[in-house]
């Protein structure tokens, strides 16, 4: 049976820790965070439990809106995720937007980040959300041209902006859909 090439989206579940943690570890290389926002000492059924809260608009860090995470699995394996944020604020839609999708390097060059971001923008659009605001590092040419394959289109009013520790992010808006 040939590699599986379409992804499966799903939710986190406790059996995924491992994967979840050998990927926080080849992005941590990058400076990138791939579990976004699991505390130090909180253990993984806890922050599988919280992202499901998180879905509702339950137990939300401060400064955080509602989202959903969703892994996206090759051959049983987690090569990338997609977090939506249903409804950011005013913070999330200067610097992070609607969402945020990371790859595996191992997993680079397939076209798994269109598929994680088209998952995100199909969810959104379920939301009632015609249109997302998407960002990526200014340095990274795959982000950007992942963003601009799925529609992406540079925003004319503030196409870079200042983010953490003085990089400079660049924000698209993408039609949903």
């Amino acid at each position: 049976m040939g590699k599986e090439t379409v992804p499966v989206f799903r939710q986190y579940t406790v059996m995924d820790e491992a994967m979840a943690q050998a990927a926080q570890a080849e992005l941590d290389a990058e400076d990138f965070d791939f579990v976004i926002g699991r505390g130090r000492s909180e253990s993984w059924g806890d922050y599988v439990d919280r992202l499901a809260l998180n879905r509702r608009g339950l137990a939300l860090p401060q400064g955080w809106a509602a989202s959903s995470t969703y892994g996206g699995f090759l051959d049983g394996q987690l090569a990338g995720r997609v977090v939506i944020r249903h409804e950011p604020d005013e913070s999330a839609m200067q610097h992070t937007g609607h969402l945020g999708f990371a790859v595996r390097p191992a997993y680079r060059g397939r076209g798994l980040g269109a598929a994680l971001c088209r998952h995100g923008l199909e969810r959104l659009s379920r939301m009632g959300i015609k249109r997302a605001l998407i960002t990526c590092n200014a340095t990274n040419a795959a982000s950007r041209a992942t963003i601009e394959r799925c529609g992406g289109v540079s925003d004319q009013e503030q196409p870079v902006v200042a983010y953490q520790r003085d990089n400079r992010i660049m924000r698209f808006w993408v039609p949903c859909g």
